[in-house]
């Protein structure tokens, strides 16, 4: 897929830098954990700032796609890789049901359907579903590039946040 990830090095210490296709630098770092097989991540990512208005008909169509009401979205743009959707309400991403036909109209890689987090999905900050059919990846449980064009709409600069992957 494209802004897939090649390596540049080894591990070396607690981090590994990582060039990503399209020139940008993914950094991981441990963060702590039991042993190396069960450490958690922390991930340093560039940000996807870019916001291109979908249109009222754009809107409606990434909405259809993911079997939302026009009613449960917030907003929809795409950014440089992907269609992004905000639902109105975490639970609007859980129910999301991917349309594979409709997505591969809207001509990008995906679609994110993001929402922030509630009661239920404490502490995270927000919460989200990616699906890729146009590239042959009908729901993707994980995708750092999602949180790189996420990031921006639900994290001040600076901050650290936690986020909730709720792909099934």
């Amino acid at each position: 897929a494209r802004g897939a990830v090649a390596a540049t090095g080894a591990w070396r210490g607690d981090s590994a830098r990582f060039l990503t296709r399209d020139g940008d630098t993914l950094e991981v770092g441990r963060a702590g954990g039991c042993g190396r097989a069960h450490t958690t991540l922390r991930l340093r990512m560039p940000l996807l700032t870019e916001q291109t208005a979908l249109g009222a008909g754009g809107e409606a169509a990434a909405a259809r796609s993911l079997g939302l009401r026009a009613d449960d979205v917030v907003r929809a743009f795409r950014s440089r890789y992907d269609v992004v959707v905000e639902a109105a309400r975490a639970e609007g991403v859980l129910q999301a049901a991917a349309d594979a036909a409709a997505m591969r109209g809207l001509g990008a890689r995906g679609v994110v359907v993001a929402a922030r987090g509630d009661a239920r999905h404490a502490p995270a900050r927000y919460v989200c579903r990616f699906f890729a059919p146009a590239v042959g990846i009908d729901e993707d449980a994980v995708t750092g590039s999602a949180h790189c064009a996420l990031a921006p709409l639900f994290v001040a600069p600076g901050e650290r946040v936690l986020a909730r992957q709720l792909s099934q």
